[in-house]
């Protein structure tokens, strides 16, 4: 995929130990810009930084709106073998889970610090720190000037906390390689990933639900969905899993609920509710 020369690749390494500052001063920077979703609609300033970063590197960007005021950035550099080395995504969202009173921040999570030498702030593991880190050594492969035989292509895309699907957008715009690096943070060596289908269901119904107990709406595998039952040890639900042979688990996750008049019945005044989900 890549061909680097192993003394310069040894030389990028101890780069990162001696800068090891400059790389947590960079995670900061991201992790200080306010991109909660819900409420979305936020990441113009942090992805406008993004692409500065990238074209400083040398990389040639794109960005656009997937949604106003939240934009994709994607950012190119050409292998100087392409025709014949595999190219590679490095993907990672730049939006984050929202923050609610009840986490009882000790600090503000947009302005990080660093305790007991852990990064704390809103997005450090997911996925501010990722992005940094992935940022930082493409920054330190060209300050040694050095050439990729393949493709890079960085992705820092919006709408992942809510299903919003940012990454598809850029597959669509034709940004798609032979392999992907998403740079989520995690003690394991190798995370498996099964897929993720996204979608909508439109339901109409008298009661009314709400974002808080939207698990007990439809969650896989339960009481509102077919083809078993799934036990909880935490909630006392006796439910079995629907595939118990599934090694990472199969799971539908709702992110969002809306209601509207649209649906609106002039008998029994049931109202239609969407629902995003998504199944790995």
């Amino acid at each position: 995929m890549w061909m680097v020369q192993e003394g310069r690749l040894e030389q990028v390494l101890k780069d990162i130990d001696a800068k090891k500052e400059d790389m947590i001063t960079l995670a900061k920077k991201l992790i200080s810009y306010e991109t909660p979703a819900p409420p979305a609609r936020n990441t113009a300033d942090a992805q406008a930084f993004v692409q500065d970063y990238l074209n400083d590197c040398a990389f040639t960007t794109e960005k656009w709106d997937v949604y106003p005021n939240d934009p994709n950035v994607v950012g190119t550099k050409k292998g100087h073998d392409s025709s014949h080395f595999q190219s590679l995504i490095i993907n990672g969202h730049m939006d984050v889970a929202e923050v609610r009173p009840d986490e009882n921040w000790e600090t503000d999570p947009f302005d990080p610090i660093v305790k007991e030498n852990r990064l704390m702030g809103r997005g450090a593991a997911d996925m501010k720190g990722g992005l940094a880190a992935s940022l930082f050594v493409l920054r330190l492969f060209h300050e040694q000037g050095i050439e990729l035989s393949g493709d890079v292509i960085f992705q820092s895309v919006i709408g992942e906390e809510v299903g919003e699907a940012g990454t598809l957008q850029c597959c669509r715009r034709g940004y798609t390689a032979d392999f992907a690096l998403v740079v989520d943070t995690s003690h394991l060596h190798i995370q498996g990933q099964g897929g993720v289908v996204t979608g909508w269901i439109t339901i109409k119904d008298p009661q009314t639900y709400h974002d808080a107990n939207r698990r007990q709406m439809i969650h896989a595998g339960g009481r509102h969905a077919p083809g078993g039952k799934r036990h909880r040890e935490d909630d006392g639900d006796d439910r079995e899993p629907a595939d118990p042979g599934a090694p990472l688990g199969s799971f539908e996750a709702l992110s969002r609920l809306s209601a509207g008049n649209e649906h609106h019945q002039s008998r029994g005044h049931r109202r239609g509710k969407t629902c995003g989900f998504y199944c790995r």
